[in-house]
């Protein structure tokens, strides 16, 4: 009897195994694992590069679900966040390549929680405050070095200081998380309509995005250009919900919210043509999100519901008066 009971865990085991699909993505070396792809993800998910473990989680019907960790090509933890069938819940916190803290942050049931804190690379505070179940309250600080540069109260929906935020220059260069690698980022220098915006405005969220988000292992030195639009609804009382999709359209840019990530990785010479998976482009979609729900609190002006494009270009530059093709091939 004991045997047989053994030979049959062996037989469960063996076919659990089996039964797990495998993609290999050879222009980056990585491989990707995950217990069902089709008709929906669901169970394990494990992405290795160069023979080491770059990310780990779970799905449950199609969403993210359980804790999720990013490794960075050193092997050092460059993310973690936890989900609870699909929502962001609990502790999420992010770092830069050399280990220093980036973003801590808690979220309840997809609505963000608690003290909020986005730390610059020299390990310095750059925005600080709370949330209430979803609510932002009291003062939140935006730093511009070592000074406030904006501060806002949310309890009484006015600004206490309103200066310049430090933000990125066009053109400038910064580092990939995941892979340590340099990549110069573009967008443009007009001026942008709406007045309800994250705090510090248009322009410094467009700025904090470039820090936010990690570039994939699998989109690093190919040619990629998607478009995604953010429907983001926003209270009196400042609490803001957003909506992420694929945008397959054209749309007047000098009348629209426009938070490009427009980048350029290596010379052409070194750079492939890739036609990537729809698990990775699932997986993007899923980082996309993540990225957009790390912003800092959205304050009402006026405008309870605000629609921003987010061009995702990598090694396609394009002219940022005009919609990106939305995709290479």
């Amino acid at each position: 009897m004991k045997l047989t009971f053994t030979l049959l865990l062996f037989m469960v085991t063996t076919l659990s195994i089996s039964a797990q699909e495998t993609q290999q993505l050879k222009f980056c070396n990585c491989i990707d694992k995950v217990d069902q792809i089709s008709p929906v993800l669901n169970g394990k998910y494990e992405r290795t590069c160069n023979g080491k473990i770059n990310e780990t989680g779970a799905f449950k019907d199609g969403n993210k679900d359980g804790e999720w960790t990013t490794y960075n090509a050193k092997g050092g933890v460059i993310k973690k966040v936890n989900y609870v069938n699909g929502k962001l819940n609990g502790k999420s916190e992010l770092f830069y390549f050399n280990g220093k803290a980036k973003l801590s942050a808690s979220f309840v049931e997809g609505k963000p929680d608690q003290e909020w804190v986005f730390y610059n690379s020299n390990g310095k505070v750059m925005i600080q405050g709370k949330y209430d179940k979803g609510k932002p309250v009291n003062l939140w600080d935006v730093y511009n070095g070592s000074k406030i540069a904006v501060q806002y109260d949310f309890a009484t929906s006015k600004y206490i200081k309103q200066d310049r935020p430090g933000l990125r220059k066009s053109g400038s260069f910064m580092r990939n998380d995941n892979s340590g690698e340099y990549f110069f980022f573009y967008f443009s220098n007009e001026a942008m309509i709406g007045e309800t915006a994250p705090l510090g405005g248009q322009k410094f969220a467009i700025s904090l995005l470039q820090d936010l988000h990690e570039m994939p292992s699998d989109y690093w030195d190919t040619f990629v250009s998607y478009e995604y639009l953010a429907t983001v609804s926003v209270s009196p009382d400042h609490q803001s919900s957003f909506s992420l999709s694929r945008f397959d359209g054209d749309y007047d840019l000098q009348n629209a919210i426009v938070y490009p990530f427009v980048v350029k990785t290596n010379p052409e010479s070194k750079l492939k043509k890739v036609d990537h998976t729809d698990l990775s482009r699932k997986l993007l979609d899923f980082k996309i999100n993540e990225t957009f729900s790390f912003l800092p609190p959205w304050v009402f002006a006026g405008k309870p519901e605000v629609k921003v494009h987010l061009p995702y270009v990598i090694n396609r530059l394009v002219d940022l008066n005009r919609p990106a093709e939305k995709k290479y091939n």
